[in-house]
């Protein structure tokens, strides 16, 4: 059930704990969605060891994509006779509030 709501999830022990918190913070930060990690009462008080792992580093956008995509967004809006930005719950998530009335303010949008 969970998997339907978070974008990652692992039950931690002291062997997987240092690879396994890295990896799911990573894809909490990218998915910008919640992250499930479980901590059994038996490790509480563990050590926990380094291991050989490698700490994923953030991911970004690929750029090629992202331009193609907001090319297409400013075709449609530039040969659009009305339109119309309806905000969405990201845009709090993501603290880009006033980065979006800015935007629109900008463009004219109503």
């Amino acid at each position: 059930m969970a998997s339907k709501i978070v974008c990652d999830a692992a039950v931690l022990t002291p062997e997987n704990a240092v690879c396994t918190i890295g990896r799911v913070l990573n894809n909490a930060l990218y998915h910008r969605r919640p992250v499930y990690l479980a901590l059994p009462m038996d490790y509480a008080n563990a050590k926990i060891t380094a291991g050989n792992c490698r700490i994923a580093q953030r991911r970004e956008s690929d750029s090629q994509p992202l331009q193609a995509a907001v090319d297409q967004a400013a075709a449609l809006l530039n040969n659009s006779p009305h339109t119309v930005a309806i905000a969405g719950y990201l845009l709090r998530r993501l603290n880009l509030c006033k980065n979006a009335e800015k935007f629109l303010v900008q463009h004219q949008f109503p």
